[in-house]
């Protein structure tokens, strides 16, 4: 085992003495990139296949990003540490990294899985270290469902790694093409330019979700929600039309959209609260009834209740925790009496609970529904200041002396 370290050794070390030589062979006229060397990443779980996926899918991203020479060297993570000795990859291992192959920045990384069962995903940690400040100077985590870990499925990703690894703006553009010389462009509510020569272009619009809208007087109005993406420029078709409103693919007049017309009232949202309410409750009673059935399935539980004589014999009991929690056996083995004791109190808590869950359930339910459909549908007039509060739940505890519950009262 000895020999055989000593020779992987041997030979990576060959291979990246022979680095240097390489890099110097490239043409001066590529001394104003960045060159930039993309270590294998390093399985912790030894997922091989997926590490060379996502190694070279951001060694493909490297050679796409403007101003970075990708070094092509297939050199890993786990080699170069070995032949160096570093502990970790942290800057001063990278800093010999650096200037054993003759980079100005090093991209390695770690993949994971996210949990230790079947269904996990991977978790990547990816970082650059710039040999001209001897520093980590960007780093980012990412997760990839297993799914999607293909190398064709990681090339979209792997180029927005890549962007912020080194150090890029994460910015995108969008190009605007419109019929109507002088209208206005608008992203975000903010008016950004105008349309000259048939298009505008807003650049540097930071990567996610934005709104474009085009405006003209006499016209009607265009606006389009886009995601940008970094390094992406998105075009639009803005075809203004003599008349007033706004159009778009999918954006519907203003005064159609939630808070510019019909807005929904403190009944709708007074719905929405009663059926998520309701929906707990549900929930609380299926706990409930899995709680009981895992007891009435429970073996030694079972033993017990089929020793125990019936209701309509001599001695018939209607709830066995009655005689077991007076010690009384049955004649069952050891240990059989302790667990049906021990399950009593469960039983007697879930056995009243699941049928008041059960009718708060429903309650929400139905007046969660009621309310959404009455607030919907009907008029917006407020009632009179002397009526009760339309779309009004209360509940409130009712407690004889055998018995407990609930009372709702739906107030419309």
């Amino acid at each position: 085992m000895k020999s055989w370290r000593a020779i992987a050794q041997l030979t990576v070390t060959i291979g990246l003495l022979a680095a240097p030589l390489g890099v110097m062979a490239v043409p001066t006229a590529a001394h104003a990139d960045t060159s930039v060397i993309v270590l294998g990443i390093r399985s912790l779980e030894g997922d091989d296949e997926f590490a060379r996926n996502v190694t070279g899918a951001l060694r493909r991203a490297a050679e796409q990003v403007p101003g970075l020479r990708i070094v092509d060297r297939d050199v890993s993570l786990a080699q170069i540490t070995i032949v160096l000795g570093c502990d970790d990859a942290d800057a001063a291992c990278m800093q010999q990294v650096a200037a054993q192959l003759g980079v100005q920045r090093v991209v390695y990384g770690t993949a994971r899985r996210t949990t230790a069962g079947a269904n996990y995903s991977y978790a990547i940690a990816l970082f650059s270290f710039s040999a001209a400040t001897n520093e980590i100077d960007q780093q980012l985590t990412a997760t990839i469902t297993r799914a999607r870990s293909d190398i064709d499925d990681l090339r979209q990703p792997a180029r927005e790694w890549m962007s912020v690894l080194a150090g890029l703006p994460q910015v995108g553009s969008v190009t605007v093409r419109s019929n109507v010389e002088g209208a206005a462009v608008l992203v975000d509510g903010a008016e950004v330019g105008v349309v000259a020569g048939g298009t505008f272009t807003a650049g540097e619009l930071t990567a996610g979700g934005h709104l474009v809208e085009v405006q003209a007087e006499g016209r009607t109005g265009f606006r389009q929600r886009v995601t940008v993406a970094i390094g992406e420029t998105i075009t639009l078709e803005a075809n203004l039309l003599e008349g007033e409103g706004t159009i778009g693919p999918d954006e519907p007049p203003l005064d159609e959209q939630p808070g510019h017309g019909a807005s929904l009232g403190v009944g709708f949202w007074a719905g929405v609260g009663a059926t998520a309410l309701g929906a707990v409750f549900i929930g609380l009673t299926a706990y409930a009834w899995l709680k009981l059935d895992s007891i009435n399935n429970d073996p030694q539980w079972l033993a017990y209740t089929n020793t125990a004589p019936k209701p309509g014999q001599p001695g018939g009991i209607d709830d066995v925790c009655v005689p077991a929690d007076a010690g009384v056996t049955y004649g069952t083995p050891a240990g059989t009496l302790d667990r049906v004791q021990s399950l009593c109190g469960p039983a007697n808590t879930f056995e009243p609970l699941q049928y008041v869950f059960l009718a708060l359930g429903v309650v929400g339910l139905g007046a969660g529904i009621f309310l959404i459909a009455t607030s919907v549908g009907g008029d917006d007039e407020a009632p009179p200041a002397s009526s009760p509060a339309a779309g009004t739940v209360s509940l409130r505890p009712v407690f004889g002396l055998q018995s407990g519950g609930f009372e709702a009262r739906l107030t419309f």
